[in-house]
């Protein structure tokens, strides 16, 4: 249209952004002639307000030089007017160029025409770029729609339902899911909700979450478990758990208030998983108490055999290990079954099998062995194994080590190696005890264990000294899956 209105050969429409030129469309230039019209167009982008006109450029010195002027094309005629944004920037150029000049260069009416193209070319991409974020919000808003439909089906699936309170009204709002999970309308009181939602006995534990997530000070985090206020079909109650998050919205530089605030949540019912744990505890109480019974078989077949081959040093040395490595084994099962056979705290097995040696005892007795470092979780085999020989430790200290003396002193200390950030390192120190000439000349169970067993069962290193000083025992884990940093 520009190249017809002004009777030119050619034409160019193009946009400029960081010294760089994009050409949007062009009549009657190749495609390897258009970077070198750019030199021109840049000149019509520094007069916004008006068209810029070159009448000869062979005849201008700020042109007869240039590429366009003595390349191939020989451009020797040029107008250009800019395509100003609403917010006055120059974006780029509708222009028409010849090969003959134009002494007289364009008539007022050809410069309103011109101009007139430059406004319609701004207008069409704003109207482009106004249709791209219309079909973008159009994407997105369907986007929405099926993210929350997935989120209804997923709910729904679950036997599940959201909800969500504003903290200024005291309303609460709950999805459809909330009907058939309890009978709830779609908005009403919170108070009024309360009494849908959870069984009365519970009421004042939900109440108290919700304020708790909504005190500005907290970490804004709604969870608890609690009754429905109907029983179930089978009689027993119905369990929910129910989970949230407070939203605080505030301007920059001012604290929210409390009427700015809602809370977020989803509830679903976990009767059955809470079932399911019940029945988990009975079985593992079960499965301790016959272990523990097996135990005391063990025992009673030990004590009878004992009684059964008469007396002497030996024999008695025997009942007397082989009793309080079984004691130590039944403790350690203990710790376990607390936590469901679960991961266990490196610093609560440790108490548990030094207990009898004065750990958790008072005063002088408590002091003589100290337990430090870090939270250190470890999976139920290697803590038996830890238990079994931190027994063996304390059991020799106690006959022949630090532990024999008044004064003597053992300390327990692990920590991330310095030297291997992916391992963990444990040492047990005596000091204070009697003077040690060296290893034992006899060898048993509990040296086997210390030296060979433990890195063996656990694939670590151990390293055991018999100073003068007093035992020292060390022992080097790979951190992973079976032994973590808490």
């Amino acid at each position: 249209m520009a190249a017809d209105l002004l009777r030119a050969p050619a034409a160019l429409v193009s946009l400029s952004e960081r010294q760089r030129q994009f050409p949007l469309a062009r009549v009657g230039l190749e495609v390897a002639e258009v970077p070198q019209v750019w030199a021109l167009c840049g000149r019509a982008l520094g007069e916004p307000r008006d068209v810029f006109v070159v009448n000869d450029a062979a005849a201008d010195p700020r042109f007869a030089g240039e590429a366009p002027v003595v390349g191939g094309q020989r451009i020797r005629f040029y107008a250009g007017a800019p395509i100003v944004a609403p917010d006055g920037r120059a974006l780029g150029t509708v222009c028409v160029l010849s090969p003959h000049p134009r002494p007289f260069g364009i008539a007022p009416a050809e410069r309103r025409r011109l101009a007139s193209l430059a406004s319609v070319a701004m207008r069409a991409l704003e109207n482009q770029r106004t249709a791209r974020q219309a079909a973008r919000s159009l994407d997105e808003a369907g986007a929405r729609r099926a993210g929350e439909e997935r989120l209804r089906l997923a709910f729904g699936a679950a036997g599940g339902c959201a909800w969500e309170l504003h903290a200024a009204t005291g309303l609460s709002t709950w999805d459809a899911g909330a009907r058939d999970l309890f009978g709830m309308p779609g908005r009403l009181p919170f108070a009024d909700a309360l009494r849908l939602l959870a069984h009365p006995d519970d009421a004042a534990a939900v109440r108290e979450a919700v304020a708790r997530a909504l005190d500005p000070a907290g970490d804004r985090r709604f969870a608890i478990e609690h009754r429905g206020p109907q029983p179930g079909a089978d009689g027993r109650p119905r369990w929910f758990r129910s989970v949230g998050r407070a939203g605080f919205v505030a301007e920059a530089g001012r604290r929210a208030s409390a009427g700015e605030v809602r809370l977020v949540c989803a509830s679903i019912e976990s009767t059955e998983q809470r079932a399911a744990g019940e029945r988990q505890a009975l079985i593992l109480a079960e499965m301790n108490h016959r272990v523990k019974n097996t135990l005391t078989v063990v025992l009673a077949l030990a004590e009878q055999s004992f009684r059964a081959t008469g007396g002497g040093e030996e024999k008695e040395r025997f009942h007397a290990d082989f009793r309080t490595r079984l004691l130590a084994l039944s403790r350690a099962h203990d710790l376990l079954t607390r936590e469901a056979w679960r991961n266990t705290d490196l610093a609560g097995l440790a108490h548990a099998a030094l207990a009898p040696f004065g750990v958790l005892g008072t005063g002088a007795a408590a002091a003589r062995i100290a337990c430090d470092g870090p939270r250190v979780l470890l999976a139920p085999e290697p803590a038996v194994s830890l238990a079994m020989a931190l027994h063996e430790l304390a059991t020799n200290a106690t006959k022949h080590g630090a532990l024999s003396r008044p004064g003597g002193k053992v300390s327990l200390v692990w920590a991330p190696a310095p030297d291997d950030a992916a391992a963990l390192d444990i040492a047990w120190a005596e000091s204070g005890g009697p003077p040690l000439a060296g290893p034992p000349t006899r060898r048993g169970f509990g040296l086997h264990l210390l030296e060979k067993g433990l890195a063996r069962q656990l694939g670590g290193e151990v390293a055991l000294d018999y100073g003068s000083g007093g035992v020292t025992w060390r022992m080097r884990l790979a951190l992973g899956d079976r032994v973590a940093l808490g």
